[in-house]
């Protein structure tokens, strides 16, 4: 009875620390992930440099991989190390379940590691640089919100596998993501996509909030361009799609950036010409702003000469067959 006693006194005294307090912040807080860690292999990079978030109050220790730590806590909390020279090291993240936002943002950084293994409390996954990113969409956090990744990565996973309450999507590198457009998240505002990816679908089944829209690939996207979500402010969509139609409507948000290229299919010459004519007549261009209709659609006809000079006259680009 003694021996038990002494147990429960240690136990209350160290609630804590080590394995005790992992259980304790597990069985409070659902698995908060004070016994977590997340690793992340550093290749032939000088310095790796971002931000991380935590939960309200907490603290995450990292191991630089070169016998050297750092603790941080609260959000946007900036982070940069110099090892002094290129070469290869292991990161650790200690107590990870704690993260929820994690970025490298180092130019030139090449940092490696699978998508499983991103800590299960992320809300907010920024990595840019050379980065070899590799594993499957289905297998981001069930929370995450904020997804974007660019280097030479290879991602792949079919799109209705995204997390639900994802509202920015970008993905650049050696991908191949497929799925249809219908199973986006409803939620999501920007999607990015370039790669080996084979997405498809029809442009109507777009989420109603889209601002940006990107897919390059081996993509078969198709549809009405009149179907585009109202508030598109960006629309590029390129690879073996087959847009092919355009019904007309009233365009109350100006796409500063429309490219349309598909490789089948396409607009014949009037739905160009009253593409254009709407473009000119519901919206004002400005300097920058980029309007790319080429491809298999047809060239258009004297019918939108006006409406053309009218757009470049604003400052516009316009590129058509």
């Amino acid at each position: 009875m003694r021996k038990l006693l002494i147990l429960f006194i240690l136990v209350i005294a160290f609630s804590g620390y080590g394995w005790v307090g992992g259980w304790k912040g597990n069985w409070k807080g659902g698995w908060l992930g004070y016994d977590r860690f997340f690793r992340f292999n550093v290749i032939n990079t000088q310095t790796i440099a971002g931000e991380f978030s935590t939960m309200d109050g907490k603290t995450i220790e990292v191991d630089w991989g070169d016998g050297s730590r750092s603790t941080y806590s609260g959000i946007d909390q900036a982070y940069s190390k110099d090892y002094g020279s290129a070469g290869n090291r292991t990161v650790t993240i200690c107590r990870s379940g704690l993260l929820t936002k994690f970025t490298m943002m180092q130019a030139g950084a090449n940092i490696t590691f699978n998508l499983a293994n991103l800590p299960a409390g992320l809300t907010y996954f920024y990595c840019s640089g050379s980065n070899t990113v590799s594993g499957d969409l289905a297998n981001l956090p069930a929370g995450l919100t904020h997804f974007d990744c660019s280097g030479s990565n290879t991602v792949s996973g079919d799109l209705a596998n995204l997390p639900a309450g994802l509202t920015h999507f970008y993905c650049s590198g050696s991908n191949t993501v497929s799925g249809d457009l219908a199973n986006l998240p409803a939620g999501l505002t920007y999607f990015y996509c370039s790669g080996s990816n084979t997405v498809s679908g029809d442009l109507a089944n777009l989420p109603a909030g889209l601002t940006h829209f990107y897919c390059l690939g081996l993509n078969t996207v198709s549809g009405d361009l009149a179907n585009l979500p109202a508030g598109l402010t960006h629309f590029y969509c390129s690879g073996s799609n087959t847009v092919s139609d355009y019904s007309g409507k009233a365009w109350t948000t100006k796409p500063a950036i429309f490219i349309t290229i598909p490789i089948g299919g396409g607009m014949i010459a009037a739905e160009v010409d009253q593409l254009l004519i709407d473009f000119d007549d519901d919206l004002v261009w400005a300097a920058g702003n980029e309007i790319t209709i080429t491809g298999t659609h047809a060239g258009r006809t004297a019918a939108s000469d006006a409406a053309v000079l009218n757009m470049e006259a604003e400052g516009a680009t316009v590129t058509t067959n």
